[in-house]
C-alpha cells in the first residue's frame, strides 16, 4: 500500500521548489521526534524517514536528478509517512 502510494504521489504531485528544502527537513525532523517518543515499533516509518533524508541529500547535491529527489522526499514526508501514521494509529484503537 505504502509503495503504491509513493509511486502514485511521484506521478501526480508537482515537484516542490528548491526553497522548500528547509521545510521538508523540518517536517522529517518532527516525524522522527514523533517516532522516537512512540511506544510501538515504528521501524518502517523510521526507514521511510531515512529514505526521505537520503532523497533530500541527493537533491541538495544538485545535478539533473535534484528535482526528482526533492519530489521523492516531499512525497514521503507529506503523503506516505502521514498515511503510515494513520494506519498505525488505527491499530491502537
Amino acid at each position: 500500500l505504502l509503495r503504491s502510494l509513493l509511486f502514485l504521489s511521484l506521478a501526480t504531485l508537482p515537484a516542490p521548489e528548491a526553497d522548500q528544502d528547509k521545510a521538508l527537513a523540518a517536517t522529517a525532523e518532527e516525524i522522527e521526534k514523533r517516532f522516537a517518543a512512540s511506544k510501538r515499533d515504528d521501524s518502517i516509518g523510521e526507514a521511510l524517514v531515512e529514505k526521505a533524508r537520503i532523497a533530500m541529500d541527493k537533491s541538495r547535491a544538485g545535478g539533473e536528478g535534484a528535482d526528482r529527489e526533492r519530489l521523492r522526499a516531499a512525497a514521503l514526508v507529506s503523503v506516505v509517512i502521514p498515511r503510515y501514521i494513520e494506519i498505525m494509529e488505527g491499530f491502537d484503537k
